[in-house]
């Protein structure tokens, strides 16, 4: 796959008071030593922002955020523009290390790796303040203590550092809009959420990190005070709470565990242990530590007992939509909405066919509508390469049913999953979804 490797870097800007740093985020992925194939800068709803940058990066195409304003519809919009086999995200307050997207291109020589990202350092104005503790560097958006300190399969990536299939992430819909920031508030989540749809739907695909992979991310003064440390802990336990909601507890906080039952307490321990050593500022790193994780805490319960109170039915049913889909037939797919009563859906099942005869049921994401054909098509067999109750036709990649959809995304050497001579599989007894 190396060999075909193409980037595209998407950077997302919104506001003038970034203008300078956003023209060195360019300039630095123009430098690359590995070039990429383009620049595309997504200006959200600021016309005179992307008017300037057009002068001054001609090596960048920009353009207007055409979603809803904030960071995910901008990286939607960038996400569709992009022709290359990888799209890569740096923020516009960050720099690219020369060899980033060269690092980056090394581990898509692996068909399984999805998606790549690196480590986030901290730039800060006047150097950080002496009582904020590096366990909570993913605060101002940089890797903190806890991460790998070598090459490992992650959950998640950090959103100033990744990257992604092209093909995957469009057949995932892209970021989930109602997730990510807009303007200043500090709500987000969206990288986690589309990291962790990446691997349940592709099974046996990896994210992988890789700390040699490094972007220098510029810290606002603003950013250094203790308020935004409270604000922004508060909105991460939400986006926490919302991620839980969205792909299940196992899932949204699957990172969190070693990091609450070893990482923190270490941090606490060692603010304690500088104290004693005469070191003031370790005294104010434990009490942040503490501060934060209440913090946080306070956040996740919060929107916790404002879903289940306002959002979530008094009984806590939700509806599955059901679709059945003929392969034979151009699929007519329609975008989730609410059912009759206003309830919201709580997943969809499709009863897949060909040639009216049953061949499998798959669980697909809650996505976007898909429009294109083909894109259908491959989400509806993706999950089929890897099903217990489907049965393979040969061992060649390709078949009939396979030259109709043209191909599917499933794993590297896998059987195609449509039968010829179909049997009536075995079908999930679908039963009132209850979260």
């Amino acid at each position: 796959m190396q060999d075909q490797l193409s980037f595209c870097v998407v950077i997302c800007v919104h506001t003038d008071e970034r203008t300078e740093l956003s023209v060195n985020a360019i300039r630095s992925v123009a430098a690359q030593t590995f070039k990429p194939h383009e620049i595309i800068v997504v200006a959200d709803h600021n016309g005179r922002l992307a008017d300037e940058l057009a002068k001054r990066c001609p090596e960048a195409r920009v353009i207007a955020n055409s979603g809803p304003k904030g960071l995910s519809g901008a990286r939607n919009t960038g996400c569709q523009a992009a022709s290359s086999t990888i799209i890569a995200f740096l923020d516009d307050d960050a720099e690219a290390d020369p060899e980033w997207l060269s690092r980056m291109a090394t581990h898509y020589a692996d068909p399984s790796v999805i998606g790549v990202g690196g480590y986030v350092e901290a730039v800060w104005p006047g150097g950080a303040p002496s009582w904020f503790p590096e366990e909570f560097a993913w605060v101002v958006g940089c890797s903190y203590r806890g991460l790998p300190t070598r090459v490992e399969a992650v959950r998640n990536l950090i959103g100033c550092n990744m990257s992604f299939q092209r093909d995957k992430i469009t057949l995932l819909g892209g970021f989930r809009e109602t997730l990510g920031r807009e303007g200043g508030n500090a709500f987000g989540g969206e990288e986690t959420d589309i990291c962790i749809r990446a691997t349940n739907v592709f099974p046996g695909g990896r994210i992988v990190y890789d700390p040699a992979i490094l972007v220098r991310h510029h810290i606002s003064e603003g950013r250094k005070s203790l308020a935004y440390f409270l604000r922004r802990c508060l909105a991460e336990g939400r986006s926490k709470a919302m991620l839980v909601s969205l792909n299940g507890r196992q899932d949204g906080l699957s990172s969190e565990q070693r990091y609450l039952s070893a990482i923190l307490p270490g941090g606490i321990a060692a603010g304690l242990g500088d104290t004693l050593r005469g070191r003031i500022g370790g005294l104010g790193r434990a009490a942040a530590i503490v501060a934060g994780l209440l913090q946080t805490a306070a956040g996740y319960a919060d929107f916790r007992f404002l879903r289940s109170s306002k959002a979530a039915p008094a009984d806590g049913f939700q509806p599955i939509s059901i679709i059945d889909v003929d392969l034979d037939v151009p699929p007519q797919w329609k975008p989730l909405g609410t059912t009759g009563n206003g309830r919201e859906h709580g997943g969809v099942f499709a009863l897949v066919r060909r040639g009216g005869r049953p061949v499998a049921t798959v669980e697909l994401p809650l996505i976007r509508a898909v429009e294109d054909t083909l894109l259908f098509r491959s989400l509806l067999v993706a999950p089929l390469c890897t099903s217990r109750n489907s049965r393979s036709c040969a061992s060649s990649r390709r078949c009939e049913a396979d030259q109709r959809c043209r191909s599917h995304p499933g794993p590297a050497g896998a059987a195609c999953p449509l039968p010829r001579q179909p049997d009536v599989p075995e079908l999930l007894e679908l039963r009132d979804h209850r979260r």
